[in-house]
C-alpha cells in the first residue's frame, strides 16, 4: 500500500482496474420472495407418520424472478417434506436479485422448517 500512496501512477492504474472489473462500483441486492405467496402444505402422510425437519434449498432464480434450478443442499430426512418442499420453492415468484440496478439471475437459499 505504501508503494501505491508514493507513486501515483501505479494507484491510478488500480483503480482503473477495479473500475473496470466492477467490484470496487458493484452493487448487489440478493432475490428475496414472499414467504406467505411459498408457503408449502405438510405433505398428509408426513403429518400421519409425525415426521419434522428442516430443509435447505438453493435456488437459482432468473432476472425476471422465475425459478430456473432447484437443489437441495441439507435434507429433512424425510422424502415427502423434501419433495414438497423442492415442488413448492419451484413454483414461487421472487424479485430478482440485482446488480448496479439491474436484474440478475442469481442463486439465493431458501429454508423451510418442519414442525407439527
Amino acid at each position: 500500500m505504501n508503494v501505491l500512496c508514493q507513486w501515483p501512477g501505479a494507484f491510478l492504474v488500480a483503480a482503473l482496474f477495479c473500475s473496470a472489473s466492477g467490484a470496487a462500483l458493484a452493487q448487489e441486492v440478493p432475490p428475496v420472495f414472499d414467504a406467505e405467496q411459498c408457503k408449502v402444505a405438510y405433505p398428509e402422510r408426513a403429518r400421519l407418520n409425525k415426521e419434522e425437519g428442516d430443509i435447505t434449498l438453493s435456488v437459482l432464480v432468473t432476472a425476471e424472478g422465475k425459478v430456473a434450478d432447484v437443489k437441495i443442499e441439507k435434507r429433512s430426512g424425510f422424502r415427502e417434506l423434501d419433495r414438497a418442499a423442492v415442488m413448492t420453492a419451484a413454483r414461487c415468484q421472487f424479485v430478482p436479485a440485482s446488480k448496479d440496478g439491474r436484474a440478475v439471475e442469481s442463486w439465493t437459499t431458501v429454508h423451510y422448517s418442519w414442525k407439527l
